[in-house]
């Protein structure tokens, strides 16, 4: 898990170019692979809005890298007017408000599907003048109260376009899970399955797309997917199989 987020980390200071240090990350703050699975997925679908509930490192990493595709707009959303101002100065020591903008909205009792939750003033909803393709979900809390993050979709999905991205951090907890099946009744043409600990590659499937971490796909991995009868690896990001995986598909003839 260490050398993985270290290795995640290089590969955004590889990618980027900063004029000071990233603030920290883990914490409160999003993990490296993390923000570096939000650095890719900004490359590769390139979207031309993006909404993000809790600002932070991941705010600068975002419009970091919206700046070096000079194009794209980042609105961050954070309840904490202290947070919310260090974001603010970051911004504006890596030059990126043409990328960027932090509003702070401070958290309200809302009823959202006749449950009460303590969620962002909406009244930011006004500055959403296009479709979000991107949406970066870190806030509010998780002490805030239950499904803490649950009002973002019921909220938001009318912004949605059909390809919209959804990004949540800290995924392998308990609340966001609970969160995610939530959503999945708001959005019921999507379907969502979370394995603890492990990797997808053991599923049945006719064609795997790797897209986020170098080296994801090792050659115990590859077996797996060849015995499950994949016929096609379309890799999406800078070398996801590693050169063992890469034999097993050339051994065995399938597509990639």
């Amino acid at each position: 898990e260490n050398f993985n987020q270290v290795e995640s980390l290089l590969s955004i200071y590889s990618q980027l170019k900063f004029r000071a240090p990233i603030p920290s990350t883990r914490g409160m703050a999003a993990s490296p692979d993390f923000l570096k699975l939000t650095m890719e997925t900004i490359i590769s679908n390139k979207p031309e809005l993006i909404v993000e509930l809790g600002s932070g490192t991941s705010t600068i990493i975002a419009a970091k890298t919206l700046e070096q595709l000079k194009s794209g707009f980042l609105l961050s959303i954070d309840h904490d007017a202290k947070f919310a101002e260090q974001t603010r100065q970051r911004i504006t020591l890596e030059t990126l408000e043409k990328y960027s903008k932090v509003i702070t909205s401070e958290l309200k009792d809302i009823t959202v599907n006749g449950e009460s939750y303590n969620w962002y003033d909406t009244s930011f909803l006004e500055k959403i003048d296009r479709k979000i393709e991107l949406l970066i979900v870190d806030g509010p809390p998780k002490i805030i109260n239950k499904n803490a993050r649950f009002p973002a979709i019921p909220l938001l999905k009318k912004y949605f376009t059909d390809d919209t991205v959804i990004l949540l951090d800290d995924g392998r907890r308990k609340d966001e899970q609970n969160t995610v099946k939530l959503w999945l009744k708001e959005l019921d043409k999507f379907k969502a399955e979370y394995f603890d600990g492990t990797s997808p590659w053991n599923i049945k499937c006719d064609i795997a797309l790797p897209c986020a971490t170098q080296n994801e796909i090792n050659k115990s991995d590859a077996e797996k997917l060849i015995n499950n009868g994949c016929i096609c690896i379309a890799e999406g990001a800078n070398m996801p199989s590693d050169n063992d995986a890469i034999n097993v598909y050339l051994k065995n003839k399938i597509l990639f």
